[in-house]
């Protein structure tokens, strides 16, 4: 029995003995590959090693395939973000491990398991293992070699992280010269097009065969209880306020094109293409109301804006207090991490304008701000050039914001 067969047998095994995750694999396009060790996916593709698939047991098999499933399910090719992609392989394993053991199927002795992590989200598992190297999850998965469950590649439609910035030795090669320069010229035009409307459109898809593979197995009345809730609980998700503040920093930290960077692969042909601009964030600011109901969330706020920061690039992270002016201002770079919450500056009336202010005077133009307030005061007229989120305690009556987004900390 050679390698694709084998696949589509333990598919067909899947489907019969757990049907949403076997649901789930019929919306892959299934494809062998020799550069993955065992399997992996990018939302989209589930590739496998054909040598892997030959030699290993058919009940891990299944398990594999239902495993890449997992990553389907939890959107996790669309949120790695500027994370370390091993990292946040491993954070998710850690997570769709446990539901798989609980789903009674078989795990390989390279799985990870750790029972701390149940009920914890990826983002909270990666920051436990980026904030202490020996956690024992973390020497777990050096002892297992990493992700011998299979791998994780971001979807299609994300940008690249990473941009190949070495200059090109062979000048002679004029047809490939050619053909980078067409490739990154669609590169720069469409990539913004394709990570919107390309990611809008993939998760659209995988959130209608999640639906999909539900009604199946509820229809065969094989969806285990702990299992419908989950997926009840993807499809109509409750948002938490600290995964919107997590969401919008790493959105700001995202790296961008720019013309103050040229590409340097074309510019020994005279072409001035921008750049991939990966500092990082430059700057980033975080605006306390010291004028109301709004202090007490201080330490918790501070606590989570720290912990996110420390996995985000930045050089420089201001801690504003202010009411009706700018009291006191800290700034840290990532070597002062964390956040140390001390005495709070302040206690008059509410406004906004002088935080907006002190920036301009000193031409600081941050890649993004984040306001802990119950917004009453006063607002600038002109909105700021760079995207700002108000965080309001919700027993505050909040007012509507001219600018920006809004979230309510419960």
């Amino acid at each position: 029995m050679n390698a694709q067969m084998k696949v589509d047998r333990c598919i067909t095994r899947l489907l019969r003995m757990y049907p949403f995750w076997g649901s789930l694999t019929l919306g892959f396009e299934i494809q062998p590959s020799t550069v993955i060790q065992t399997m992996a996916t990018d939302g989209v593709r589930l590739f496998f090693n054909p040598d892997y698939v030959e030699k290993q047991d058919e009940a891990i098999l299944v398990t594999d395939l239902a495993h890449e499933n997992g990553h389907k399910m939890f959107l996790d090719s669309f949120r790695r973000g500027s994370r370390d992609p091993k990292r946040w392989n491993i954070a998710c394993d850690y997570r769709i491990n446990l539901y798989l053991q609980d789903s009674g199927l078989k795990l390989g002795d390279d799985y990870l398991i750790d029972e701390r992590f149940r009920g914890m989200d990826a983002e909270k598992i990666y920051n436990i293992l980026s904030q202490d190297p020996d956690d024992p999850a973390n020497k777990q998965a050096e002892e297992k070699g990493g992700c011998g469950c299979g791998g994780l590649q971001d979807h299609p439609s994300q940008p690249s992280q990473d941009q190949d910035d070495q200059d090109s030795d062979d000048d002679s090669n004029v047809d490939k010269q050619f053909d980078d320069l067409c490739e990154s010229i669609e590169h720069h035009a469409s990539i913004k097009r394709a990570s919107i409307e390309g990611a809008d459109f993939g998760e659209a898809e995988a959130m209608m065969q999640i639906a999909q593979a539900m009604n199946f197995a509820k229809a065969q009345g094989k969806l285990p209880g702990s299992l419908n809730e989950l997926v009840e609980e993807i499809l109509n998700p409750k948002v938490r306020w600290e995964q919107v503040l997590e969401r919008f920093m790493e959105n700001c930290n995202q790296d961008d094109f720019t013309w103050l960077e040229p590409d340097r692969r074309f510019l020994h042909l005279d072409m001035y293409l921008p750049g991939l601009a990966s500092e990082g964030v430059d700057e980033f600011v975080v605006v306390l109301d010291t004028s109301g109901s709004a202090i007490r969330y201080i330490p918790q706020f501070l606590g989570e804006v720290s912990k996110i920061a420390t996995v985000l690039k930045f050089h420089k992270l201001y801690i504003m207090y202010v009411d009706a002016k700018v009291q006191h201002v800290d700034e840290y770079s990532k070597e002062d991490l964390p956040i140390k919450p001390g005495r709070t500056y302040g206690g008059g009336g509410t406004s906004f304008i002088p935080t907006f202010s002190w920036l301009e005077e000193r031409c600081i133009t941050p890649k993004g701000m984040i306001y802990l307030t119950d917004t009453d005061g006063s607002f600038p007229k002109v909105p700021p050039p760079f995207p700002v989120l108000w965080t309001v305690p919700a027993d505050c009556r909040a007012r509507e914001i001219p600018f920006g987004e809004m979230v309510m900390i419960n």
